[in-house]
């Protein structure tokens, strides 16, 4: 019961230490929740301690250091958050795109067959915020209407998922060139095997 009522002295000291403005929970009010703070303190202080001591060493202790790691933590969650969503909508961007209806008018096949390929992970597709897929024309060869040389080869090494397989394709690895992106050797039919290698190595470090 201490432990427990130490902890929600910390919480409380925690809340009124960053609070710029009143505070206000449900029926409690700063004022409330500094006279309960204090109530505490007077409970959880010990004996041979001075309240000015048990206060500097709550905030030493516990406010100085653990709110502004909570505090960086949710910045760097909110920083992530914005380079995911930034990536998502440059991943959107980068070239054309067809709906499950026109890519199997495209390719002059039923739509249940480019449904098929997408769920068996033999097309690049992403989901739309309306909830349809949408799969980008740089993976085919537009002339000839079949995939490029190399996609389905890639696509069974890489994670499966959608947004990991669209980065694959269109980020550069250095390791395989430092100037051009997977698919763009692709495109040309270029250094094919070496293209599928790195898929593996994206895979394993996927997994």
């Amino acid at each position: 019961m201490l432990f427990c009522g130490y902890l929600s002295l910390l919480n409380l000291l925690a809340l009124l230490a960053v609070s710029p403005a009143p505070v206000y929970l449900p029926f409690m009010t700063t004022a409330t929740l500094a006279k309960t703070a204090a109530e505490q303190i007077a409970k959880l202080r010990p004996a041979s301690e001075t309240a000015d001591a048990f206060l500097e060493a709550v905030a030493e202790n516990y406010i100085a250091r653990e709110l502004p790691r909570k505090a960086e933590r949710a910045r760097l969650l909110q920083r992530a958050r914005a380079r995911g969503a930034a990536l998502k909508a440059k991943l959107q961007q980068d070239g054309e795109f067809l709906s499950s209806e026109a890519l199997a008018e495209f390719l002059g096949i039923r739509r249940q067959a480019i449904d098929g390929r997408r769920k068996s992970g033999k097309l690049v597709a992403w989901r739309d915020q309306r909830g349809h897929w949408q799969f980008p024309l740089w993976q085919f060869d537009l002339e000839k209407k079949i995939l490029h040389r190399g996609i389905s080869e890639c696509l069974r090494e890489l994670p499966d998922d959608d947004w990991s397989r669209m980065l694959f394709f269109l980020s550069v690895d250095e390791v395989l060139s430092k100037e051009e992106r997977p698919i763009d050797l692709l495109r040309k039919g270029e250094r094919v095997d070496a293209v599928i290698k790195s898929a593996e190595r994206y895979g394993r470090h996927g997994e």
